[in-house]
């Protein structure tokens, strides 16, 4: 018999375990009652891991950004450099 968590996560909670939902920092079972609140908590809910997993992928898109201007920086190629000769 598994014995369900008493305890509910109010929507401030929720907000928080948002974030590390979307980077896959929970334990399956913070996985799954996760996914049991953002069921309660609805189209609001919706919202938020919607926005999460838009900020993250943000970020990740500027630390590839950062990455390529660090390597062209770095580039010992004469047609990367910009006005070096």
């Amino acid at each position: 018999m598994t014995s369900e968590r008493a305890f509910r996560m109010n929507f401030e909670e929720f907000q928080n375990q948002s974030r590390f939902y979307v980077v896959g920092a929970l334990e399956p079972r913070e996985v799954e009652e996760f996914e049991r609140e953002r069921e309660k908590f609805g189209k609001k809910a919706e919202d938020v891991v919607t926005q999460c997993y838009a900020s993250h992928e943000a970020f990740a898109l500027s630390l590839r950004s950062l990455k390529a201007s660090a390597r062209s920086k770095n580039s010992s190629c004469p047609w990367c450099e910009s006005g070096n000769s």
